[in-house]
């Protein structure tokens, strides 16, 4: 697995400038490009990958393509149908790394975010270890070559693990300087499901920050050791989650900005580093959901 990788999580608006973002970041590297169903751009992702693929960029081999399952589609027969649209909106034959996007079930046939008379999500209680054995079949058929978890807990990788005959591949979480998560992380490293790290600055971006919440790039102890490195923060931060085995996903429209966000191989922080930046961990969750959380399948009901 590649360590660095893009995300396209939709900041571009699911506009031709998604296709050429993907493009741009190939160009510069990225070899894991992840999106989602949520995300409402699989078509134009896939776009830019194709695009990279016919003029020669890379091959289709060495490219790591993920998508996500969403939560109205855990249902057993309602996930072959879903990767078989993947691959359509995608125009590829098959998936590296298909997740199920959260451990959350929405009701089934009822749109993809059905909610009550009083506004209310309805939860399904389809069982994500079935949806992860249905999973498995489509592993079988190669519609995709590997299966991933997100934003599941512990106990509910733990349940996965113990239910499978192949097992996940990768757990993806939030994780940044003030959401260290390592609890998590050390589980996942322990029953050798690899873990990727998605906001890696703490969703700076995200449309319901609050002017009260931490920015992690304005830190104090990152900025005073991204100035005795020589590097932006950012650069830290990355370097900071590399060095803690992880793998990062990162996204920018910005060509320059995604070449400093994958130039993060030629420096180590030392011990102390690592040591002041763990130190600063609030377990602030950026993706909490806590409108999800009368589902049984809540991720954080758990501490970890």
């Amino acid at each position: 697995m590649p360590t660095s990788g893009f995300g396209t999580w939709n900041f571009f608006e699911n506009t031709p400038a998604m296709t050429e973002a993907v493009k741009t970041a190939i160009d510069q590297g990225y070899r894991i490009i992840d999106t989602a169903w949520a995300y409402e751009n699989e078509k134009e992702v896939g776009a830019g990958v194709n695009a990279k693929i016919q003029d020669g960029t890379v091959r289709r081999e060495e490219l790591i393509v993920c998508s996500k399952l969403w939560n109205s589609e855990h249902r057993k027969d309602l996930v072959k149908p879903a990767v078989q649209e993947c691959l359509k909106s995608m125009a590829l034959d098959y998936i590296d790394i298909y997740y199920i996007h959260w451990p959350v079930a929405f009701k089934e046939n009822a749109g993809p975010r059905p909610k009550d008379d009083e506004g209310k999500l309805i939860m399904s209680d389809t069982d994500y270890v079935e949806t992860y054995q249905a999973l498995e079949e489509c592993v079988d058929e190669g519609l995709i070559r590997n299966i991933g978890l997100s934003n599941f807990n512990h106990r509910q990788v733990q349940r996965v693990v113990a239910n499978s005959r192949i097992k996940p591949l990768v757990n993806q979480l939030e994780i940044h300087p003030y959401l260290t998560n390592t609890q998590l992380v050390d589980f996942c490293h322990s029953q050798g499901v690899q873990v990727i790290a998605y906001s890696p600055f703490g969703a700076k971006l995200r449309p319901w920050k609050q002017d009260t919440d931490p920015v992690v790039l304005e830190d104090p102890i990152i900025t005073a050791i991204a100035q005795r490195v020589q590097r932006t923060t950012a650069q830290v931060v990355l370097r900071y989650l590399l060095q803690r085995d992880l793998i990062v996903l990162t996204r920018s429209s910005s060509a320059a900005r995604m070449k400093e966000n994958i130039q993060v191989y030629d420096f180590e922080l030392l011990d102390d580093d690592m040591a002041q930046i763990n130190s600063l961990n609030k377990n602030f969750r950026a993706y909490k959901l806590e409108w999800w959380e009368h589902s049984q399948y809540w991720p954080f009901h758990e501490d970890y």
